[in-house]
């Protein structure tokens, strides 16, 4: 992970939800919603080293829930984007 990597939650629609801060070699990401972004979200990675976005597994959004702490952080499956998409 380098400091020009960047990590950010995405709706259904493709609208941002949140982008994360990088601090102590770990992104901390706060979602927000609104009205038409309630359901299902995918996390999209970028790696600067790789020149490459990763996209997470879909998975539901949940009001007032919490993935993950500094001792036992969330990690994500993250697949491949193929170039050009």
């Amino acid at each position: 992970m380098t400091a020009d990597d960047m990590l950010a939650a995405f709706d259904g629609n493709e609208t941002c939800l949140g982008v994360a801060e990088q601090a102590d070699g770990l992104f901390w990401l706060y979602v927000a919603g609104n009205g038409d972004s309630t359901g299902r979200i995918r996390l999209r990675y970028y790696s600067a080293a790789l020149k490459n976005v990763f996209v997470s597994e879909e998975f539901a959004f949940v009001n007032d829930t919490r993935l993950g702490t500094v001792n036992e952080p969330y990690t994500p499956l993250f697949t491949v984007v193929p170039a050009g998409h």
